[in-house]
């Protein structure tokens, strides 16, 4: 469930699959790799003052995300259907989901950096083709390893969902999707304080960051909430539009995708997000996350 949501002491809207207490049938048929599948990190004291040091980020970022959604996984294979309970389910998809927000991001980011690597490792000589060649080729693994990771805990969802009778849908998300999201969100000033403005993307992911750790209370958990409504209130139309999208595939989806966007912004800083048609050539519609919930 949304960290966010978790700690607000307001009891705004949880995050629902739609699922009843007797989890309904739902699709039994394995749904491989087309973003997130849902039912129904990375700390930010280290600097990352390189652009190796971003990609080990990244790694340990994704990493850490596909433990813990493989071992909800095995923890629920273990019960009975009628023991695994709402929250589970959603609280698993709400991994997937940020998953792939985080997957579609770093490649986006990934891609222009590679991009622009003359920049990232300027110089001439032997040294200095070595060091761009190895960022060049620990980019590639990277978002090899990110295609895997993906097309691995779909797996685990819809293996899940088929062995416990459970529903199982794609949540269709997109780069070029991250990118307009994310660049929208870029620059919008908080109200809240006139001697001290900053972007509300900034403060968001803060927050997000600090919750995701387990160090919020619900006093935290209400201010990136009310900052989160504020920051959609004044999102363009196109986004408001993308945003209503995800909440129809999947409850309460916008606000895992703007959290974990403000929180990647605040971690890596923000790069300029490539708009060419060719980055958009490299997405593939197979990767989506599943989701499970009822039909």
């Amino acid at each position: 469930m949304n960290d966010i949501k978790k700690k607000s002491s307001e009891g705004h809207k949880t995050g629902s699959l739609g699922v009843e207490a007797d989890l309904s049938t739902g699709r039994k048929n394995a749904v491989e790799a087309e973003g997130p599948v849902v039912f129904g990190s990375g700390a930010h004291s280290k600097k990352l003052d390189t652009p190796m040091k971003k990609l080990e980020r990244m790694h340990e970022n994704i990493q850490a995300r596909v433990e813990e959604i493989h071992s909800m996984a095995a923890k629920m294979s273990e019960k009975e259907r009628a023991d695994i309970k709402k929250e589970e389910l959603t609280d698993i998809s709400d991994e997937n989901v940020k998953l792939f927000v985080e997957i579609k991001t770093y490649t986006d980011m990934l891609m222009e950096m590679k991009d622009d690597v003359n920049k990232l490792f300027p110089g001439t000589g032997k040294e200095a083709d070595k060091s761009r060649k190895e960022f060049s080729d620990s980019v590639k693994k990277l978002l090899d390893e990110m295609k895997g990771s993906g097309t691995a805990t779909n797996k685990t969802m819809a293996e899940l969902g088929a062995s416990k009778d459970l529903g199982v849908k794609k949540m269709p998300i997109f780069i070029h999707e991250m990118r307009e999201l994310h660049n929208d969100m870029d620059g919008l000033g908080d109200s809240e304080s006139s001697l001290y403005k900053r972007a509300l993307s900034k403060k968001l992911g803060e927050n997000v960051i600090t919750l995701e750790k387990g160090d919020g209370d619900a006093g935290l958990g209400e201010s990136a909430y009310n900052t989160h409504v504020e920051l959609v209130s004044k999102l363009n139309e196109s986004s408001i539009k993308l945003l209503g999208r995800y909440d129809e595939e999947y409850p309460d989806a916008s606000q895992l995708v703007i959290g974990r966007l403000a929180a990647i912004g605040v971690e890596f800083g923000r790069y300029g997000m490539r708009s060419k048609e060719e980055a958009d050539r490299q997405e593939e519609l197979a990767m989506s996350p599943l989701v499970f919930g009822a039909e």
